[in-house]
């Protein structure tokens, strides 16, 4: 007898279980629509979780720890997938994460995969959109690349934009996965919200999974079964001296240009372009660049990157490129 009431007691639990459904994982202050939804399964991947009653607080500010750990969990990222860095002389990455805080290993797995999240950041700060973007851009990149427009968008507010995190900004904005309002404002400096953050983080896990399933797909274009595989000395081609920098030339308005100069696909991020200066002769601007090479005292996370480096021209001038030192470079 005991024994079938503990069947029909297990029976009913499970039963209740079921009748409750998504319940389960409810949050009981989100507003209703797609928000609620996209937050819901976000909680049920363990990617967010609320304050243990049930509450998200969708309208508080989302401070540095709890988005760090966000996004880290979000892109899965763990110190398996990356080589360990070591500080230097085993100095801490950061001066302000205590070693025992539930984010430390989020701000350490952050610091081996390269980003440059400030040494003294406050972990209970608020977190700015703008920085966000930027950090969300570092998480999508370990998923691509991805081809994306090179459209350049004038931001009315640019101004306030970190220098650090403008290309960012409009690379995310060419992916669509964030935009501006009615008057070409994105309000950087404005500390972003639990539930936009979480939002913008469901949409880009979305666009990974999209672009991965068209390139599963393969091109439109059939281009038959006998397609050569690139020849092994091609593939390391971005490494040499002579690989072309080559530019590109996106209007800003009748009377400036803006001009991307582009080193192409690298193996990491330790290779870089910068402008060094321009001069001009007659109708010409001849932009003057330099490569940059990996310190080989350093490591960097194996992940593709796209030396880039931009100016501003009057368009009246054709553009030309100068390269400002070729000696002592590895060939």
């Amino acid at each position: 007898m005991k024994h079938a009431f503990l069947r029909r007691t297990l029976l009913l639990l499970v039963v209740l279980t079921l009748m409750m459904g998504s319940s389960v994982f409810a949050f009981s202050d989100l507003p209703e629509g797609e928000s609620q939804s996209k937050l819901e399964e976000l909680k049920r991947m363990g990617i967010v979780s609320g304050t243990g009653d049930d509450h998200f607080l969708p309208n508080a500010e989302l401070t540095n720890a709890q988005a760090v750990a966000m996004l880290v969990k979000g892109f899965d990222m763990s110190l398996d997938r990356v080589t360990v860095l070591k500080p230097e002389d085993d100095t801490p990455f950061y001066d302000t994460i205590p070693e025992d805080a539930w984010y430390a290993d989020s701000f350490n797995i952050a610091a081996h995969y390269g980003w440059e999240l400030p040494r003294d950041i406050d972990p209970d700060a608020a977190m700015s959109k703008a920085a966000f973007v930027h950090y969300l851009l570092n998480g999508l990149q370990l998923h691509g690349p991805f081809p994306v427009t090179k459209r350049y968008y004038i931001i009315e507010d640019e101004d306030e934009i970190n220098e650090a995190y403008k290309n960012s900004i409009q690379t995310l904005l060419n992916t669509s996965l964030i935009s501006l309002d009615e008057e070409q404002r994105f309000h950087p400096t404005q500390a972003i919200n639990r539930l936009d953050a979480a939002v913008l983080l469901y949409d880009s896990l979305s666009f990974i999974e999209e672009r991965q399933k068209d390139n599963e797909q393969g091109p439109i274009i059939d281009e038959g079964p006998d397609v050569p595989e690139i020849p092994e000395q091609e593939e390391e081609k971005p490494l040499s001296i002579e690989d072309d920098v080559s530019y590109n030339i996106e209007q800003v308005n009748e009377e400036v240009n803006k001009v991307v100069v582009d080193w192409g696909a690298k193996p990491h991020p330790g290779y870089g372009v910068a402008i060094t200066s321009i001069t001009f002769e007659a109708d010409t601007a001849i932009v003057h660049y330099d490569r940059m090479y990996p310190d080989p005292d350093k490591m960097y996370l194996q992940v593709i990157s796209y030396p880039q480096a931009e100016t501003f021209v009057s368009s009246q001038y054709t553009i030309e490129l100068e390269e400002t030192n070729t000696e002592d470079q590895p060939r």
